[in-house]
């Protein structure tokens, strides 16, 4: 029997668009290192049901702690508490996070969860499943809901017990690890904001609220690398960072600091930047990582809208088109650092001509800049209402009309994506009168589906071009010699899927009856999955069909596959 077992659930109810909550890794580590037993498990792929009910059988936990971070996973969390509830009745069952800490006394109210925990979570968890909680918790006493003080925030000098744990698998199955190794090896290096932005839940009004937190919180470095060095087994030395403190020049040289400390060109780095980073950190970023991926937010892709919403403190710091270009004119200088764009459609007092300005500068950066960016390396995203976001506290004041409010609204819209299954992307549910809008909120003087289909036509020209550019990589990738196919293949970060075009052109070798397949790496760097993931997850379902006869070909002596490698090549399951 163990103390408590985590659990990250499903947004499909197929299993699919799954995405685990690394901060239950951290919450684990905490308990463990103070004497609580734990357990992580994944909830992912069509057998989520099953590896839910092993786990609960094989750890028999004392209580059940379900993720409700992003509010995408508000029916998953309600669905697999009423499982277990159903199925299991003597197990105590309890969640956290940003989005149920907005809905803590409804969640308890009316769902099968005991508790919520509020805010930050290690202390105020730990004194829950001890049985004597004091602060940071909604639970319910005789039918009536209570809420206890939110005292503890999170120290910012947290010391080695918010640290992860040396060994994971003490905590978590292997094939987890290396499932969120892979996906997404996020590494927590400070919290905190102090921007204002409108649409945002973690902003400065957010972290306040729900958190009681002001101002930025960084890690100690030495916290952080000894995270890093905890995950490298499993990351294969694969880091994602998304922090920036926008408003603290005193601090901008943090990850720079870390970079230092770090062996040079052994890491790999993900930046998700929340202002445009300098001249000097891209340097720095490329001299010290193997390679990076530097993530861009231009917020609004009309300059005009980012101007006056900037002005208004709406918005992050005000940068121009001028300067989003030319740092992704200085990236394109370092071959070992490939770029992503992103901003949002439907911001307050949009007009036409931001909309067609907007359009205008993404379809310049994507031909002007696909060679440092991936394929799919421009990205928007339709403005959707966020739990406790300034427009959800006060959507009037913005000129704007909320069609999604409260948790009776936010499960019913999250129940109808889950029941969708995987044919439904994130942003990917339809506009239909009588239903519940899409994104939950709109410009009052706007009709409410003026965005939905901006959105689907602008994001349809981009992912036109980008599947041609993709297919015409591919094509152009490949060379016939002799009785051979070549592939060459050329990337700028360990992040670009072109492993796939391994599997794509050894299926393509064997169908065509070729002796032999050659696989060029020499210019690129490439992460293949390791086999323990492969399995594992709906997303690779593709490449595991089509690997099934090329390995079989392989095996049986029709069809040699040798590889010229660079040093970051990782071949994963292709060697299996």
């Amino acid at each position: 029997m163990i103390d408590v077992l985590f659990l990250s659930p499903p947004r499909r109810f197929d299993g699919s668009k799954y995405l685990f909550n690394n901060a239950t890794l951290q919450l684990a580590s905490y308990l463990h290192q103070n004497g609580l037993a734990v357990r992580v498990e994944p909830l992912v792929g069509v057998d989520w049901r099953q590896r839910l009910e092993r786990a609960l059988s094989d750890w028999k936990p004392r209580w059940a702690a379900i993720s409700c971070k992003w509010w995408d996973t508000v029916f998953g969390a309600v669905e697999v508490a009423n499982h277990i509830r159903q199925h299991h009745p003597h197990i105590q069952l309890v969640t956290g996070g940003q989005s149920a800490t907005s809905f803590a006394e409804e969640i308890v109210a009316k769902t099968d969860f005991d508790a919520v925990i509020t805010g930050d979570a290690e202390v105020p968890l730990m004194q829950l499943v001890q049985g004597n909680p004091r602060c940071n918790a909604v639970a319910q006493k005789d039918g009536i809901t209570y809420r206890l003080p939110q005292k503890y925030v999170q120290p910012r000098n947290g010391g080695d017990r918010l640290r992860l744990i040396p060994d994971l698998t003490e905590i978590a199955p292997s094939e987890l690890l290396y499932h969120a190794g892979f996906t997404a090896p996020f590494v927590w290096t400070g919290k905190g904001c102090q921007s204002a932005c409108s649409f945002c839940s973690g902003s400065a009004y957010g972290h306040k609220k729900l958190f009681g937190r002001t101002g930025f919180q960084y890690r100690d470095l030495e916290d952080t690398l000894a995270d890093m060095q905890s995950l490298a087994p499993w990351t294969r030395k694969a880091v994602m960072f998304d922090f920036d403190p926008v408003s603290d020049p005193a601090r901008e040289d943090y990850y720079l600091q870390l970079a230092r400390r770090l062996p040079a060109k052994e890491y790999h780095a993900a930046f998700y930047c929340w202002s445009l980073p300098t001249p000097k950190f891209i340097a720095e970023v490329s001299q010290y990582f193997a390679s990076a991926i530097i993530s861009l937010d231009a917020q609004t892709y009309s300059e005009p809208l980012r101007q006056r919403l900037a002005a208004r403190n709406q918005l992050k710091p005000f940068a121009s088109d001028l300067e989003l270009l030319g740092t992704l004119d200085f990236m394109r200088r370092f071959d070992n650092i490939h770029g992503i764009v992103y901003g949002i459609i439907g911001l307050q007092s949009e007009t036409p001509y931001d909309v067609e300005r907007g359009e205008s500068l993404m379809n310049y950066i994507q031909d002007a800049y696909h060679d440092v960016l991936q394929p799919n390396g421009v990205h928007t995203t339709p403005l959707s209402i966020e739990p406790d976001s300034l427009l959800d506290r006060n959507p009037e004041k913005f000129g704007m009309t909320r069609l999604r409010h409260g948790f009776d609204n936010y499960l019913e819209f999250t129940r109808r994506q889950f029941q969708a299954g995987a044919e439904q992307k994130i942003f990917g549910a339809d506009y239909e009168e009588g239903a519940p809008h899409p994104f939950g909120i709109h410009q009052s003087h706007d009709h409410p589906a003026r965005v939905f289909h901006d959105y689907r036509r602008i994001q349809g020209r981009i992912a036109e071009k980008s599947h041609r550019w993709e297919e015409d990589k591919a094509l152009q990738s490949l060379s016939l010699q002799d009785n051979r196919l070549v592939l060459t293949l050329k990337t700028r970060s360990i992040f670009q899927d072109d492993w796939r075009l391994i599997v794509w052109a050894a299926c393509k070798a064997w169908k065509r009856g070729l002796a032999e397949l050659l696989v060029d790496t020499t210019r690129a760097h490439i992460r293949v999955p390791p086999a323990q993931v492969f399995p594992f997850d709906d997303q690779f379902a593709w490449a595991g069909q089509q690997w099934g006869s090329a390995r079989q070909a392989r095996d049986s002596g029709r069809l040699t596959i040798r590889y010229a490698a660079s040093p970051t090549t990782d071949l994963g399951f292709l060697v299996d």
